[in-house]
């Protein structure tokens, strides 16, 4: 009599911080406590727990909730928009993310900026495409899609109207 295999299934139980992170980050689209839940295979009384745990990691910063879903704090868009502070020791311009909620984490990542064209200026804004840098002193690098326009050249005023004389803009630096 021959012996039939046990079912396979994945182990039931509470997952790691790093792999719910890993997790929240491979999701193509909202990755909530259910979404999380379904793919660790976490039941019953578990599910208290993975809340908790949840709960602890958005305390800590490592989790930000947008409405239904978990954000990975540590991490950056796919694609977003950088002003290039600098350049670094070796020569190499880096900047930083142009919106990124300070309640999340304590400092913009600095990214290391990569172009393909002309490198990028001090004070420039750069769509880029950003990647996991792969070690070094960077965390992540940006390959320039596009340069935004240069802000040199531009006033800015406030546009008034003078009797007898018409309008006029006043500068405001």
């Amino acid at each position: 009599m021959t012996k039939i295999p046990a079912r396979t299934q994945k182990p039931s139980g509470l997952p790691s911080e790093a792999e719910i992170l890993d997790f929240i980050r491979a999701a193509p689209g909202t990755a909530g406590k259910r979404d999380i839940a379904r793919a660790f295979a976490v039941k019953g009384a578990d599910k208290i727990a993975l809340k908790q745990l949840l709960k602890r990691l958005a305390d800590e910063g490592k989790l930000a909730r947008s409405r239904k879903k978990l954000i990975d704090t540590s991490a950056l868009p796919p694609v977003t928009v950088l002003e290039v502070m600098g350049l670094d020791a070796d020569g190499e311009a880096w900047g930083e993310p142009i919106e990124w909620d300070e309640a999340n984490g304590a400092k913009p990542p600095r990214v290391v900026i990569e172009s393909r064209a002309t490198a990028p200026r001090q004070g420039d804004r750069v769509l880029a495409k950003i990647a996991p840098a792969g070690g070094g002193r960077y965390k992540f690098r940006g390959l320039v899609i596009r340069k935004l326009d240069d802000r040199v050249g531009r006033v800015h005023g406030v546009y008034r109207i003078a009797q007898g004389h018409g309008a006029r803009i006043v500068p405001v630096d």
